[in-house]
Order: structure tokens, then C-alpha cells, then sequence
């Protein structure tokens, strides 16, 4: 079951303000979540006892931040914070804007490069037919828009930092290693391989900090017999499979025969009589199999669909994305041990 737990009375325009522009809120009551699996229901009741000491922060980000302080404060984590828009009042910064401008089109261009360089990522390119998009935000009271390069007046006051050039700046001028999630390592080329080919005159060379991947599976202790998404994976691959490899139905004399036919079409020539007679006599082959063992095959496709209509409910057994309140105390302070013996190693 998908249950809300709603903060707010109002909806925020769309796209809806950044969190840095928004009031701070005094949460609600808890809804009764009596179907949440304990620690889950545990977990936000300690979300909401942290939130509301700070409904007077001077935004939501900040009431969100120093609430994450008070939840890590049973693992005796802490970590200085810092506002993307803090880093939109540094002279870097300034300058960095500056040279986006005075260098628009050779900025995204590379930018653009970049990012059609790793698709993977699913980063969108800036806008460049027309008007030129530079990669900034400008905030107003009800939401963040683009910044194009024509634009009259671009006052640092009212902008911030996107992904790419937040981590630029930070890891040339604030950080000596740079830690940085999956999420943040799929970005990391394209900010690098665009600050290479753009190469902005800031008065001194751009030299990152060196960068590390961390990452780390814990999950709710979700009482459940759900397949993992690994296993229903592997069971769709091998009903699949199954179909064209007579060894995964224990036919391994059919197998020797197939591996034979197609290390004999691979040596003919493309588009002869003898190599499509050979690829019919294959087909042939595989067909005969199925027939012959389509009972095993039948049982291969039927445990593969079972798991398949499970697959909701195994992802969100396994799912390694829950907020880390959700977890157990005990859990956490695992988790914290481990880092620190993996640093201390």
C-alpha cells in the first residue's frame, strides 16, 4: 500500500519552488500508518519529533538540514552543511558566471558535447538553438527558471549553481577529496570532460580535487518470502534462454549438434544457399528439442512468471532507497561502524 503523509495545506506552484525559497513547515500529525512494518512506522515518528523543534528555520532546506543533524545524532554522525545558494555569494562563483557569459556559445557547446558523450547518465543537453541556456538557476519567490546568455541582467544574488556547476566549484575550491554516491560518479565525466573542452579563463588552472565512489545496501527488515530482483532476472533470462540452448535442459548431445551448426554457418560465406540450408537445419534442431522436452520448458516459463508477478512486491522488500530514519538504530550504527573500520583499514 502507497500512503501520503501530507506537510503542507497548500500545493506549490509548478515547478514547484526550491526548497531554499519555501517556508519551513509545522508538521502535521502522523497519520496511523498501522499496516508500516515497525521500524518504518518507528522512523517517522522520529522524522516528525525532528522537523517540528524547527518549524521557525528561516527556510525548508534549513528546517530539513538541522533536522537531519538531530537524526543522525544517535549514530554520532556529524557533517558541515552547505547551501548551494551560499556557494551562488562567492566571488568564484561570480566569476564563473562571468566567464559563462563571455563565453556562452563555446560554454555549452562543450557542455552539450559532453553530455551526448554519456547517454547513461540521462542528462538533458542545454538549449542552444536561438538562445543559449547557461547551466544556472534563478530563483524567485515561487520557482527556478532557466538562465539564457541574453538575458538583460544576471545578478548573482538571485541565482544558483545547477548539478554540473556546483560540483565544478566545489571540487576545485572546496574540497580536498571529493566523496560522491552512484548518482554523483554517472555526472562526474560529463562535468569533467566539459570543463576540459571549455576551459574558462578564471586566472588560475582548474585543478579538481580528487574524487572517491561510496556506496552502501542497507535495507527495512521486511518480514517476506519476495524473490529479489536478481533472482527474477535470472528466471526471465533463463526462460529465454532456455528456448535456444538445449545444455539448460539438460540435452547436452543437442547442444554439441547445435555448436556445430553454427561454427559451420560462421565459416560460409553471407548469402549462400548452403549457409541458409544450415541455419533452416539449426531451427530445425531447436524446434525438436522444444518438442521433446516441452515439459521442462513449461516448468521454466510457469516458476519464471511466478516470480514475475512478485515483482512489486520484491522491490519493495529490496529496495536500497529508503530514507536511513526508516532503519533501525541498530542498523545505522552498523552501517557508521563499517565506514569507519573500512576507513581505519
Amino acid at each position: 500500500r502507497v500512503a501520503t503523509w501530507p506537510t503542507t495545506s497548500t500545493t506549490p506552484t509548478s515547478p514547484a519552488p526550491p526548497t531554499a525559497l519555501r517556508p519551513a513547515v509545522v508538521p502535521p500529525g502522523l497519520p496511523a500508518y498501522d499496516h508500516a512494518t515497525p521500524c518504518a512506522e518507528h522512523g517517522l515518528a522520529r522524522v516528525h519529533a525532528a522537523l517540528e523543534p524547527h518549524a521557525g528555520a528561516p527556510s525548508l532546506a534549513a528546517q530539513i538540514t538541522r533536522a537531519l543533524d538531530t537524526l543522525l545524532s544517535p549514530v554520532d554522525v556529524r557533517a558541515p552543511w552547505l547551501f548551494a545558494t551560499t556557494i551562488a555569494r562567492t566571488d568564484l562563483f561570480g566569476a564563473f558566471v562571468r566567464a559563462m557569459r563571455d563565453d556562452a556559445a563555446r560554454c555549452v557547446g562543450a557542455y552539450n558535447e559532453a553530455v551526448a558523450q554519456h547517454p547513461r547518465a540521462r542528462m538533458r543537453p542545454l538549449e542552444s538553438a536561438g538562445r543559449i541556456e547557461l547551466p544556472l538557476w534563478r530563483l524567485t519567490p515561487d520557482a527556478r527558471h532557466p538562465v539564457f546568455a541574453g538575458d538583460d541582467a544576471i545578478d548573482t544574488e538571485h541565482l544558483a549553481p545547477r548539478a554540473l556547476t556546483m560540483t565544478a566549484l566545489l571540487r576545485w575550491a572546496g574540497c580536498d577529496l571529493w566523496v560522491q554516491g552512484l548518482g554523483g560518479a554517472a555526472y562526474d565525466p560529463i562535468m569533467r570532460q566539459w570543463l576540459d573542452d571549455w576551459r574558462p579563463d578564471l586566472g588560475a588552472p582548474i585543478e579538481l580535487a580528487r574524487a572517491a565512489t561510496a556506496s552502501a545496501t542497507r535495507r527495512l527488515p521486511i518480514e517476506t518470502d519476495a524473490p529479489s530482483p536478481e533472482a527474477i532476472r535470472a528466471a526471465r533470462m533463463l526462460a529465454h534462454r532456455a528456448r535456444h540452448d538445449p545444455a539448460l535442459l539438460g540435452d547436452h548431445e543437442a547442444a554439441e549438434s547445435k555448436r556445430a551448426l553454427v561454427d559451420r554457418i560462421a565459416a560460409l560465406p553471407r548469402a549462400t544457399n548452403e549457409r541458409l540450408s544450415l541455419y533452416r537445419e539449426l531451427h530445425t534442431l531447436l524446434e525438436h528439442v522444444r518438442a521433446q522436452h516441452a515439459g521442462r520448458l513449461a516448468e521454466i516459463e510457469r516458476e519464471a512468471a511466478a516470480l514475475r508477478a512478485r515483482a512489486d512486491e520484491a522491490d519493495i522488500a529490496h529496495d536500497r532507497t529508503y530514507p536511513f530514519p526508516l532503519l533501525p538504530e541498530a542498523a545505522q550504527r552498523a552501517l557508521v561502524d563499517d565506514v569507519r573500520a573500512r576507513f581505519e583499514a
